[in-house]
């Protein structure tokens, strides 16, 4: 289950690099822009996520350890499915941009992912039965490794 957790977590950060390319196309057309968002936009845009990351690998790690790590798996696991749905619905408006938006959601976004990386490791490691050829271990590497040739191969495709 932890592999899926991986696998779907490097979906949530990695998806923005195609996301921005049809923000660009919607929203900043124009003969300034001619479709792109602008450099520091995007840059916020995909950095926001892994800044989040870091907040919530030591806010969660230490959480953790105070509280629960079963507790703090669900608090994690509630924080990716809320922002994700957020970020999903996000909408411009007179008070705040779309990017401005977004990004307060992928910082998060990221802050659950980053607490959903040490504590998918320690699960797995406590609660698996003891397995002497190391296949426990194996699938939950097939599963976070994995990840990367999917997204290659949906990046390829979208790019031709």
């Amino acid at each position: 289950m932890a592999g899926i957790g991986f696998f779907t977590d490097s979906y949530d950060i990695f998806a923005i690099n195609l996301v921005t390319s049809i923000l660009g196309m919607v929203y900043w057309q124009g003969p300034v822009n001619q479709g792109e968002m602008p450099v520091s936009v995007s840059t916020a845009l995909k950095c926001a996520t892994s800044g989040g990351a870091v907040v919530g690998q030591v806010g969660f790690g230490w959480l953790a350890d105070v509280i629960g790590r079963r507790k703090m798996y669900g608090v994690e696991l509630a924080i990716i499915i809320l922002a994700t749905l957020a970020q999903s619905l996000a909408a411009p408006s007179a008070a705040v941009t779309m990017t401005g938006l977004l990004t307060f959601w992928r910082v998060m976004m990221g802050i659950g992912i980053g607490g959903d990386y040490p504590l998918s490791a320690v699960i797995t490691s406590e609660y698996v039965r003891f397995h002497p050829d190391g296949s426990t271990v194996s699938r939950n590497g097939v599963g976070g490794s994995s990840r990367y040739m999917t997204l290659s191969l949906c990046d390829f495709h979208s790019t031709y």
